[in-house]
């Protein structure tokens, strides 16, 4: 998973590498010494979580025990969660006065990719996908969207080895 609350508050693994790809050592020893105090905590269940962050696979968090929360049984390949990394590296930059959320969990129950409460007009859903998504979720979503308000932008990102 790439969120979860530290203190009460919402902190994303993302912010753990730089636009490099390098990790912010001083943050990853911070959330790990959290996560060993039992400071760390799903954002859905409550369950305690703690930080992955090794050299190979991107940094997320979760949980100690098997739990049944489905939260963090997303299963995604590297390249779309650095794909999503990226993203929302970027949007903190363009939007240095919003609050970028990865993960958001909407009001119908969807979540999109990364969020922007964006504090100078409408807000912003980004989905990102490397995979085919069904169309009638898709529409599902869109139309949620609208309804809201919201402007979706949607990114297909494209598979680095097509033949695999």
């Amino acid at each position: 998973m790439e969120i979860c609350l530290y203190n009460g508050k919402e902190i994303c693994a993302y912010d753990l590498k730089d636009e490099n790809g390098y990790y912010k050592d001083e943050s990853v020893l911070k959330w790990k010494l959290a996560a060993a105090e039992g400071k760390l905590s799903c954002i859905e269940c409550g369950e305690k979580v703690y930080l992955a962050s090794g050299q190979i696979k991107e940094p997320y968090f979760a949980h100690y025990s098997k739990t049944e929360c489905t939260y963090g049984d997303l299963s995604e390949s590297e390249e779309s969660k650095t794909g999503k990394r990226l993203l929302y590296s970027l949007l903190k930059k363009s939007f240095p006065e919003g609050e970028i959320h990865a993960r958001y969990k909407m009001k119908n129950g969807m979540y999109s990719s990364c969020y922007v409460e964006n504090l100078e007009g409408q807000d912003l859903a980004i989905d990102y996908r490397l995979q085919n998504s069904e169309f009638i979720k898709f529409n599902e979503r869109d139309k949620f969207y609208k309804s809201e308000g919201i402007i979706p932008i949607y990114i297909l990102g494209i598979r680095l080895y097509k033949d695999t």
